[in-house]
């Protein structure tokens, strides 16, 4: 079914009942997502601890969006991290991509328009970095404002083949400019960024990977708002749905793994912290009657146990093997 288009009236289209809900989990859900743990005891008793996961709305809650930033962040980072030990001479591509405002696909916005963009700038990315590894990451908000349009792409490119072999990142700015209002089917000259970063600009590019993991809403929850507003709602409804990452080249989901493996590199999860075994994703619903949340079985969960932290829980990242050890950084 073809979802109608959107309403140009603030005051008629999906979102309109969230105008003026606080930016937080509290507002979103009528029950607790949460992880559980469970530890063995000395006496063989077992204890259970519940780690709450947010709501999940990652455009309308602050908290979640920080988490799932914050996910991304470390899994980008870890790899970046270890690429650099293994190859010391590696460099980074920042290249920031606009969608112009004049053209069809921004006046006309949808996700359809997302995708030829993320089309459109795959082809510039493979053409004038081939064997590389590539991060796109699509932002449809100005960060100064996020209730205005602005469309572009964010790519983070890895200039290092999946054999090992190091890539030389500089291109003439012109070229790619001519190259991607081709393909853009654009007449004027489209604006193109480009940021080049080495080892020694570790700081820096850890500010751009997290950069471009930022979500909406917290650059929404620095313009100290009341709550949510109909122009920030209705930025964000085409980006309900729409895959915003995504991975090209050797950095592509279906060869990541082994790639990074052909490097030396191995995955890491961490499930287990201080005794605490990770034990499977709950749905804890408010049980008014006993002023406590329960999980399926019924077991009572106390409120002062809950907290809302993932992070070194249940994120996976890649280190390269001993004895260079990664970690976060």
């Amino acid at each position: 079914m073809q979802k109608p288009p959107i309403s140009n009236d603030f005051e008629n289209f999906a979102f309109s009942p969230l105008v003026g809900s606080p930016p937080f989990c509290g507002s979103f859900r009528t029950s607790i997502r949460s992880a559980r743990f469970t530890r063995r005891n000395d006496d063989g008793t077992h204890s259970q601890k519940f780690i709450d996961l947010g709501c999940g709305k990652k455009y309308l809650c602050l908290n979640c969006a920080k988490l799932e930033q914050e996910k991304k962040f470390q899994h980008y980072y870890s790899i970046f991290k270890s690429l650099l030990s293994k190859f010391p001479k590696l460099q980074f591509v920042h290249a920031v991509f606009t969608l112009p405002h004049d053209h069809p696909l921004h006046v006309e916005e949808s996700q359809s328009s997302y995708r030829r963009l993320q089309f459109c700038v795959t082809q510039t990315v493979l053409k004038f970095w081939p064997g590389s590894g590539s991060i796109l990451v699509l932002h449809n908000w100005s960060s100064k404002n996020p209730e205005n349009a602005h469309i572009h792409i964010h790519a983070l490119i890895v200039c290092v083949s999946d054999k090992g072999i190091l890539l030389n990142p500089w291109v003439d700015i012109a070229d790619i400019k001519k190259f991607y209002a081709k393909i853009l089917n654009y007449s004027a000259d489209p604006v193109i960024d480009l940021q080049y970063y080495k080892v020694n600009d570790i700081p820096v590019l850890k500010h751009r990977i997290l950069y471009c993991c930022r979500y909406p809403i917290v650059d929404f929850a620095e313009q100290e708002r009341d709550g949510l507003t109909a122009p920030y709602l209705k930025r964000i409804e085409h980006l309900f749905g729409f895959h915003r990452f995504t991975h090209i080249g050797w950095f592509s989901n279906r060869i990541l793994k082994k790639t990074l493996e052909s490097f030396g590199f191995r995955k890491v999860t961490r499930d287990s912290i201080e005794g605490w075994k990770f034990d499977g994703i709950y749905i804890l619903r408010y049980n008014r009657f006993r002023d406590c949340f329960e999980d399926e079985f019924h077991v009572q969960v106390p409120l002062n146990i809950i907290s809302q932290n993932t992070i070194g829980f249940l994120n996976s990242w890649y280190e390269l093997d001993a004895p260079f050890r990664s970690g976060y950084g």
